[in-house]
């Protein structure tokens, strides 16, 4: 039977780890993709936001035919996250900077188009590629774009943002999976212990009639016969009866049956088992001549119930 179980079990266990395993990643991985959409908005936007209020200095400058500063600002957006600076007017490239890592690289001609965000397709700075913010320029600030203002921005501390989520997030996923099937296991194996140590009766509460030897008990009928003689009980002994005869041959202490059967009692004791063992083998004396003898007393241990013999297949 214990066998039974641990191939019953173990399928289980099976089952609810993929279950988790699932769920989880099921709720992960939407989680961290929206996670790593959120954080990538938020640097377009404020990637947008700096470019554009660069331009916008730009283009003052420029309407003041003054390039050299808006060339001086340009280097000094390389200090920060800057990789290149690229300003055109009119067609003609008016700044160019960059750093080191970005010089030689092929970014095209000079771009007219509204502001837009994409990325460098080929190129990478630090092993990210980097953001290319493209905002119009308008130096005469009369509504006609005139130029336009590239810059690009390195990407490296959002990337490894980005990783350390996705690493937080399938650790923290696999964490919670070890522990919730370690859980799972403990609990099961607990309850195969309980189901174990547990009185027979309450483990084969689905089965409604017990056959021992010519002994019936009808658990759910509350009735017992002997050699097809009802035996009169009271529910006391009617328990204590069925109890013994769930598991028969074993021997159950007093303070087992005092567990099991006086439930609702906290004074019970051994002296209301053997009172109660008394009764009961007089009822099933009367019931049959021997059926006393079946509830045996075995000193020092207590009590257990032996499968009665049918006298009718031993020819006495």
């Amino acid at each position: 039977m214990n066998r039974d179980r641990e191939r019953r079990r173990w399928p289980l266990v099976l089952g609810v780890a993929v279950a988790v395993l699932a769920l989880t990643g099921a709720a992960a991985a939407p989680l961290a993709l929206s996670y790593r959409a959120a954080i990538e908005e938020s640097f377009r936007e404020r990637s947008l936001a700096y470019v554009i209020s660069f331009a916008d200095s730009a283009s003052r400058w420029l309407c003041d035919d003054d390039a050299e500063t808006v060339a001086s600002a340009g280097r000094f957006l390389l200090v920060g996250s800057a990789v290149y600076v690229v300003v055109t007017a009119e067609r003609a490239t008016v700044v160019d900077e960059r750093v080191d890592a970005a010089i030689g690289w092929n970014l095209g001609g000079p771009v007219e188009e509204d502001r837009f965000a994409t990325e460098i397709s080929q190129e990478r700075y630090r092993g990210a590629r980097p953001l290319d913010v493209r905002v119009p320029l308008d130096p005469y600030g009369g509504g006609d774009v005139r130029g336009t203002v590239r810059v690009g921005i390195d990407r490296t501390s959002i990337v490894t943002r980005i990783r350390v989520m996705t690493v937080t997030v399938v650790g923290a996923g696999i964490a919670l999976d070890v522990l919730v099937v370690a859980v799972l296991i403990f609990a099961l194996g607990r309850f195969d212990l309980r189901r174990a140590d547990a009185p027979m009766s309450d483990r084969d509460a689905s089965t409604d009639t017990l056959a021992i030897g010519t002994l019936r008990i009808d658990r759910a009928g509350k009735r017992a016969t002997l050699d097809e003689r009802e035996v009169r009980l009271t529910p006391k002994q009617f328990a204590l009866l069925a109890f013994l005869a769930a598991d028969p041959g074993r021997v159950f202490s007093d303070r087992e049956l005092v567990a099991a059967v006086w439930t609702a009692s906290t004074y019970a004791d051994a002296r209301d088992v053997k009172q109660c063992v008394y009764l009961l083998r007089r009822r099933l004396s009367e019931a049959g001549g021997e059926g006393g003898a079946i509830v045996v007393n075995v000193p020092g241990f207590g009590y257990r119930l032996d499968p009665p013999v049918d006298r009718r297949l031993t020819g006495d």
